[in-house]
This record gives C-alpha cells, sequence and structure tokens, in this order.
C-alpha cells in the first residue's frame, strides 16, 4: 500500500495542472485588457498623428502630448490590472489554503485539519508575498513604467525616420509574420515586408503579453505556495515539515532539479537527506515546482483528536518517504485509464493515449484548457479534485 506521503503527492501533482488551467484563464484575461489598452493608445496616436518629414516644433508638441495622453492611460490600466489580479490572488490563497487541509484529511480518512482564514491575512498573503524580491503590484507598476519608456522610444524612433502613420501603429499593435511554408526561393529567418517600408514588427503589444503571462504566472504560483505553506504552520499537530518537488516540467532547471526530494520542517530546517537551506517555490520567473506536506509518523500523531478514529488502512500506511524523479508525463503515463480520464478529460485523454496531442500542448499557455477561480473552488469545497482509487 502506497504511503500516505504519496499518495498527496499523486493528489497535488493533479492539482498543478488544475492550477495551470486557472492561471491560463487570467494570463488571457488580462491579454484582453492589454490589447484594448494598445487599441486605446493607438487611437490617441493617429488622433495626434506626429508624423512628418522634418522634426517641427508643432511636431514635437504633437509628439509631447501623444506622450502624456499614453502615460496616463498606461498607469490607468495597469493599476487596474493590479487591483484584479490582487481580488484573484486572495481567492486562490484562501481556495489553495482550503484545498491543502482536504487533500490531507482524503488521504487520513479523519477530518482532522481545517483552515479557515480572515480576509485580513488572505489580503496579506495576495499583497505582501514576495515575487522575486518584490509584491505583485510594484511589479505591475514597473511594468507600467517599462511599457510608457519603450511607448516613447519606438515612437522616436518612427518619428526619426519618418515613418508613416501605419507604420508607427504596427510598431503599437504589431505585423502578422507571413508564412514562407510552401515558397520557393526564400531564405529561411528572412521575411517579406509586410508593411511598406517595416519588416515584421512583433510590436509593443507582444512584449506587454509576454511580460504580463509571466507575472500572472509566477504570481499564482507564489501565492498559492505560501498558502499551503501557511495551512501546513496552522496545523502542526499533523504536519511536520514539507518536501520540495520538481514534477511538473519535463525541462525543470537545475537548481529545482538539485532541490527535488529536500525536506525541511515547519521552521525551515532541513529534516531530509538532502542539507539544502529551505527555499519556497517558486525559483525563478515561470517555476511550477511545489512544496508537499511532510505527515508525521503515527507515534508522532498518536493522542490528536480524532486520531483513534482512523481506519487502520490509513494508519499503516501513513509512514513513508516520496518518491522522486518524476516528470509530470511520466506520471500520467503510469495512472490507470480512468484516472487520466479524470486528470485530463475523456475528450483530451485519448488524443494524449494516441500521442495527437502532448502534455505540453495541454499546458502551453495559448493552447491550453482554462479554468475559472469560481470552478476550482467548487470543485475543492465540494471535495471533486483527484484522488487516487
Amino acid at each position: 500500500m502506497p504511503s500516505a506521503s504519496n499518495v498527496l503527492r499523486d493528489i497535488f501533482t493533479a492539482r498543478a495542472f488544475d492550477l495551470e488551467k486557472v492561471k491560463t484563464a487570467s494570463a488571457k484575461n488580462i491579454s484582453k485588457i492589454l490589447e484594448a489598452l494598445m487599441r486605446e493608445i493607438e487611437r490617441e496616436l493617429r488622433d495626434a498623428d506626429p508624423t512628418g518629414v522634418t522634426r517641427t516644433a508643432y511636431q514635437k508638441e504633437r509628439l509631447g502630448k501623444l506622450f502624456n495622453m499614453a502615460d496616463k492611460t498606461i498607469k490607468s490600466q495597469y493599476k487596474g490590472i493590479g487591483g484584479i489580479v490582487k481580488n484573484e490572488l486572495m481567492t486562490l490563497a484562501e481556495i489553495e489554503g482550503l484545498f491543502a487541509a482536504k487533500a490531507i484529511n482524503a488521504v487520513l480518512k479523519v477530518d482532522v485539519l481545517d483552515y479557515v482564514v480572515s480576509r485580513e491575512v488572505l489580503e496579506k498573503l495576495a499583497t505582501e508575498t514576495l515575487i522575486e524580491g518584490a509584491p505583485s503590484a510594484e511589479w505591475w507598476s514597473k511594468q507600467a513604467v517599462s511599457l510608457q519608456d519603450e511607448f516613447k522610444r519606438v515612437m522616436r524612433v518612427g518619428v526619426a525616420k519618418g515613418e508613416t502613420l501605419q507604420q508607427m501603429s504596427a510598431r503599437v499593435m504589431g505585423t502578422q509574420k507571413p508564412s514562407l511554408l510552401g515558397v520557393r526561393g526564400k531564405v529561411p529567418g528572412v521575411t517579406d515586408e509586410v508593411i511598406e517600408g517595416l519588416t515584421y514588427e512583433p510590436g509593443l503589444l507582444k512584449k506587454a503579453r509576454r511580460n504580463a503571462e509571466a507575472l500572472v504566472r509566477t504570481s499564482y504560483q507564489t501565492v498559492m505556495s505560501e498558502a499551503r505553506q501557511d495551512a501546513y504552520r496552522a496545523n502542526d499537530d499533523v504536519i511536520k515539515g514539507s518536501e520540495f518537488s520538481a514534477t511538473l516540467d519535463s525541462r525543470v532547471t537545475p537548481r529545482c532539479a538539485a532541490y527535488d526530494g529536500a525536506q525541511w520542517d515547519l521552521n525551515g530546517n532541513p529534516i531530509g537527506k538532502k542539507k539544502l537551506p529551505f527555499a519556497q517555490p517558486p525559483l525563478h520567473w515561470g517555476c511550477r515546482s511545489i512544496l508537499l506536506p511532510v505527515m508525521k509518523d503515527l507515534e508522532e500523531i498518536l493522542g490528536v483528536p480524532g486520531m483513534s478514529e482512523m481506519p487502520n488502512s490509513t494508519r499503516s500506511s501513513i509512514d513513508g518517504q516520496i518518491s522522486t524523479d518524476v516528470t509530470f508525463d511520466q506520471w500520467m503515463k503510469s495512472r490507470p485509464v480512468s484516472e487520466q480520464i479524470e486528470v485530463l478529460g475523456k475528450g483530451r485523454q485519448k488524443l494524449y493515449s494516441e500521442g495527437k496531442l502532448t502534455l505540453a500542448d495541454m499546458l502551453n499557455p495559448q493552447t491550453g484548457q482554462v479554468m475559472s477561480l469560481k470552478a476550482l473552488r467548487e470543485k475543492t469545497e465540494k471535495g471533486l479534485f483527484y484522488v487516487p482509487k
């Protein structure tokens, strides 16, 4: 019989797949807001029309007005985005703390763990948890300033080159890269001019989307990790620590791979074979590693209220080291078809089993499935998350 720790690893691994869907949904929502922002900036550009063959005082004045309008528009929209993400992170913190408790109860088959937090604590988790040394709101502010600076730079370049309004608009919205498939005489890596005088231009929109997506995903991962740790600490009568797991991505970074399997007590002191300093994921932008709960052994938790009613099958399976060095793809292939369907859905499991759809495709932010926080909450509250049979 697998240990409780190994069963928990399976539950948390499957949960990571749902979380990727939620991140994708949030990133796509922010992307729509950014596209609307760029449309507004493009409209302001057309109204100001700073184009011309000479850099006259009038032209400089129009360019200055354009910069002022764009600065205000960008600052306002990014402030709104920061507010949206803050509310999402508060909701996520509540859901994932609850999930951690429910998942452990499901394995123990006894409602021992509980996790109810105040709005003040949730807000602190959402606003004060640091992402690469700074809170989420500060990162959104930095992205706004970066976009403001980049907009001014590309507009000055366009004016200096005497570009048309259409060409300068392309620098904001981007242009589509023409397909070279099936066209003879083309040199690989060389594209046609999409707009006269301007080769393929990714535009400010693409860069803003990419930066926002990275921040959304890393923010979600950071707050999720902190909320779960908070739940572990709140239940230290049953949980003795956490274990680093880098299971989800086969392209794991060397640092995450080195930490995989490392264990610490709830104060961050090493307790496993790997004597590494405590490190809470994410360790880098886009990191999808997680911290799994490490249960106390039977002797340590005897006497806890409710433990006397713990089923014998659970009692005998609590002890055990979590297995390591398993990628998400390897884990999925090891599960029975019925459990694959539970995690992936019937249609996608069929395509996956036939080799027509990879897990990388399903986790891709552009092509992956989406799930709302509301759906994630409902799934969590009703205990409908994946639990090995």
